[in-house]
């Protein structure tokens, strides 16, 4: 009986463990996508190379510049916490 209501409690929570699945695997693609320092510092280059060929006004710049260092600073700081646990 027992081995039923197990089989049983599979079957009920399948769609519920399969949408926790999707929603770790977003939430891992998410965190590699903003902790990524080789993508922001490749935003951080372009941006300049934009700026130097004067598609970017320099108050956009600036800002723009201002939130890639914040984030750089950040994934470092995130980085240097996962090798530390």
């Amino acid at each position: 009986m027992q081995v039923l209501l197990d089989g049983l409690d599979d079957v009920l929570f399948f769609p519920i463990n399969g949408f926790i699945t999707i929603l770790e695997e977003l939430y891992k693609y998410a965190e590699n996508e903003l902790y990524d320092e080789s993508r922001i510092r490749q935003e951080l280059v372009n941006l300049h190379f934009r700026h130097e060929a004067g598609e970017v006004e320099e108050d956009y710049y600036k800002e723009r510049q201002s939130v890639l260092l914040k984030r750089l600073n950040a994934a470092r700081e995130y980085h240097s916490k996962i090798r530390g646990k």
